[in-house]
């Protein structure tokens, strides 16, 4: 239970109030007992058993007071992926400012590094239409020369005056660079917002690494353009006098870039680092920044990183303890029920049990909301699930999130990344999990025409489970779109699991089948599914 972060830390502030209420208790209990002044044996046993009941009652709800205040507190850890619609593309541009980039090794004679980096940007803005862009200096700090704007000639203009003198700090701290780019958005944003960053790599603080962390989580892909010669070269320090080696620190840039694609969930945002010189690079970096899926006035999905909200969790424990403490009053519960309560709510806050009761809940509820066409949430869950698993080294719970993606993928007609995914899957994956990726496998082929492809993973699904109706018949359709005898067969092709087998289909199958086939096939309509990877 690392990493817990409050939403309203001063809540807990209220567990103060906890000393003087139990003082308050005990001091009105003892007045209580004075005044009874009873000493004969049957009144004292009365007295010793209400004593017992009024401490376990302050405990009980002493208890239920410190859940109540976490939980106003607003406890997160963990984090998991949401769904996000993005429409239209938003970057910030962050230029290193320091002196470095006044090197003279770039492939443009008498061209500084900065140089470089301005003509590239421009070049860039030229293919933005539509494009909100903020511009951002990095030096010893980060500052938003320009805020989110839609205004290229704001940009351009601060881009042409560029120069280490722009900024008096001292040294060089691309990190906060990167969170200047990351407040220059709006808290909320629907574009699809992208952190382009401009520098030799050479900083002074080692802060890029969190920072380009934390804008991935917040949703932001983070592209990092590298200039410069990756051989030592001299440059002048500030003062005009001291020399400088300085050179591409390129294994820095892939070192940060690799750590915080390996730390971040599985997720549609990510880090790259691209070298200028490299040809090319500014139109894989365009592709990047503005996609046209979202450049063209369509709508993209994304996914986000959300903090996971714990309050509830801490509410139903007060919750529990509330009754506990009305139960000790009115009759007699041992104090060992009380701890083993106790101990039963906060075990799974203290061990690693909840991350397997989380996962199988995750598989559950995304494959519920696959089912229910949900195929955006279905995806965020078997996202989180997989990364778990990954991270957890839970092979099993591995393939049945990877075939969860591919099925997600395929239900909204992203073939090659329900491929993918597949392809993906160990060749020691349960039974019906290889039986239903040879089963899609067999579809996507089929979509796109490759009935002899179809037809071999059809085969290869009937040769895990010869009992299954829509193989067999799927594998007949395609063995005749191979060979030409019939034209009909696509469309009569459904992803496996997917319950909803409408008349059309039904029509389409036996009008192939019907004259050869009657006696053999029967409609997939007529029998329960026997074989549903996703039903586990």
């Amino acid at each position: 239970m690392t990493g817990i972060n409050f939403m309203h830390p001063r809540a807990l502030l209220l567990l103060t109030a906890l000393i003087p209420a139990v003082l308050v208790c005990i001091i009105q209990f003892r007045r209580i007992v004075r005044k009874c002044a009873l000493t004969d044996t049957g009144p004292a046993r009365h007295i010793l058993k209400m004593r017992r009941r009024i401490k376990l009652r302050i405990f009980c709800w002493s208890i239920a007071w410190v859940n109540l205040c976490i939980a106003l507190a607003g406890p997160s850890w963990g984090t998991r992926l949401i769904p996000v619609q993005k429409s239209g593309a938003a970057v910030s541009f962050v230029f290193d400012i320091s002196y470095s980039m006044e090197a003279l090794d770039t492939p443009y004679e008498g061209v500084t590094r900065l140089q470089a980096a301005a003509r590239y940007a421009n070049s860039l803005l030229e293919h933005m239409p539509d494009t909100a862009v903020s511009a951002v200096l990095a030096k010893g700090d980060g500052v938003i020369a320009v805020p989110l704007t839609e205004d290229m000639h704001a940009v351009q203009a601060l881009i042409s005056s560029l120069s280490p003198s722009l900024m008096s700090s001292v040294g060089t701290s691309l990190g906060s660079g990167v969170n200047a780019a990351v407040r220059s958005f709006p808290m909320q944003t629907g574009r699809h917002s992208s952190i382009v960053v401009f520098t030799d790599g050479e900083e002074t603080d080692g802060t890029l690494i969190k920072a380009v962390d934390n804008a991935l989580k917040g949703g932001f892909n983070v592209v990092i353009v590298g200039f410069g010669l990756p051989s030592e070269t001299t440059v002048y320090a500030g003062d005009g006098k001291t020399p400088v080696q300085t050179a591409l620190r390129e294994a820095d840039i892939k070192k940060v870039i690799s750590k915080v694609n390996g730390s971040l969930r599985a997720s549609s945002v990510y880090a790259e680092y691209l070298a200028a010189a490299d040809i090319g690079s500014a139109v894989k970096l365009l592709k990047t920044i503005c996609p046209q899926s979202v450049t063209d006035g369509g709508i993209g999905t994304g996914y986000e990183q959300q903090a996971e909200q714990r309050y509830l969790l801490f509410l139903g424990i007060s919750l529990v303890f509330l009754a506990l403490g009305f139960l000790c009053s009115e009759w007699h519960v041992k104090p060992q029920l009380v701890m083993l309560s106790l101990i039963c709510l906060y075990l799974p806050l203290m061990t690693g049990c909840s991350d397997t009761l989380r996962n199988a809940n995750t598989v559950l509820t995304s494959t519920l909301q696959w089912h229910r066409r949900n195929y955006q949430e279905a995806t965020a869950g078997f996202l989180e699930v997989t990364e778990n698993a990954a991270a957890q080294k839970d092979d099993v719970l591995l393939q049945y999130g990877l075939y969860g993606l591919s099925s997600a993928y395929l239900m909204q007609e992203e073939n090659d990344a329900a491929l993918e995914k597949i392809r993906e899957l160990s060749a020691d994956a349960p039974q019906e999990v290889r039986f239903s990726a040879w089963y899609n496998t067999g579809i996507i082929a089929h979509k796109k025409g490759d009935y002899e492809s179809a037809a071999h993973a059809f085969r290869e699904a009937l040769l895990i489970d010869n009992t299954n109706v829509d193989a067999k018949i799927n594998l007949e359709l395609s063995l005749s779109q191979s060979s030409g005898s019939t034209k009909a067969g696509e469309q009569a092709i459904n992803p496996v699991s997917e319950t909803d087998h409408d008349s059309t289909r039904q029509d389409v199958i036996f009008s192939v089948i019907r004259e050869d086939e009657q006696n053999k096939w029967k409609s997939p309509e007529t029998q329960p599914e026997e074989n549903s990877a996703l039903d586990y």
